[in-house]
């Protein structure tokens, strides 16, 4: 491989320093082999509410505990599609990039999508698009990697390293 190598779980409409990641690097991997935590950012984010106040838009999941991240199914796309546009609207008059970014919004439901690793990446390629920034990520579930038991978490970026040969990994900004 010797290319640079970023890892990342898929959060739902991450922060700014998961695509200043992306942009770093020259091969991702969505992180999906690991446990599904409940209440974390892989099924929702917030926004800020018509009061100022911090509002969840999410995707509301069903995953058994101890499931992995790769197994999280979407309860119902459609209806998460709505709630959150609607959720927007209130945006319309205020912000300067609403048209965009309720595009972003339906280029990302637009596509039916059972798991949340799905609908997830592709918000990532859809918002990399509309930034400018490539993205040649890909599902480490997909490519069944051979990897050795894993100790403890901080093993895992290591490991996946060596196997893929990688000349460099690099974490996002504040992670462990």
């Amino acid at each position: 491989m010797n290319e640079t190598l970023g890892i990342m779980q898929p959060y739902f409409f991450p922060y700014i320093g998961y695509f200043q990641l992306i942009a770093a690097v020259q091969r991702g991997l969505v992180f999906d082999i690991v446990k599904y935590k409940r209440k974390s950012w892989m099924n929702r984010n917030r926004v800020l509410g018509s009061k100022g106040d911090w509002q969840y838009i999410n995707v509301p999941v069903c995953v058994s505990e101890g499931a992995l991240i790769k197994d999280a199914t979407i309860i119902d796309l459609a209806c998460a599609h709505r709630r959150i546009t609607n959720q927007l609207e209130h945006y319309r008059s205020k912000a300067p990039y609403f048209r965009e970014t309720l595009q972003v919004v339906e280029q990302t439901f637009g596509t039916p999508a059972t798991h949340l690793c799905e609908l997830n990446t592709r918000a990532l390629k859809v918002v990399c698009e509309y930034l400018g920034i490539s993205f040649n990520w890909e599902s480490c579930a997909a490519m069944n990697l051979d990897l050795p038991p894993i100790e403890h978490a901080g093993q895992w970026a290591l490991e996946i390293s060596t196997v893929l040969k990688a000349r460099q990994y690099i974490n996002a900004t504040g992670g462990r």
